[in-house]
């Protein structure tokens, strides 16, 4: 049995939008978003840890801000191409 997480109060931060959402964080990856303080919600889901958000983005994954893609350095060039760092960033 996994550890589920619910993680509260915070804007949730997507592609294209910043929505203010509980997420409920199991199995793995994210098992369920929900609008803040859904009381239906929070009685259907059993969680371990709760995180308060309040104050504070929620990010799906970190934000790399140096890059070198497809890119020569130091005399070998990144695994990483345009493809694959675009993907890695769809939420």
């Amino acid at each position: 049995m996994s550890t589920r997480t619910l993680i509260g109060g915070g804007p949730v931060v997507t592609t294209p939008e910043e929505i203010r959402a509980d997420v409920l964080i199991g199995d793995g990856g994210i098992a369920a978003p929900t609008a803040n303080g859904n009381a239906a919600a929070a009685n259907a889901w059993t969680v371990e840890h709760t995180i308060d958000a309040t104050a504070r983005y929620v990010i799906k994954a970190g934000v790399d801000a140096h890059t070198h893609m497809e890119c020569p350095f130091d005399g070998s060039f990144s695994a990483d191409t345009f493809e694959t760092e675009c993907l890695a960033c769809r939420v």
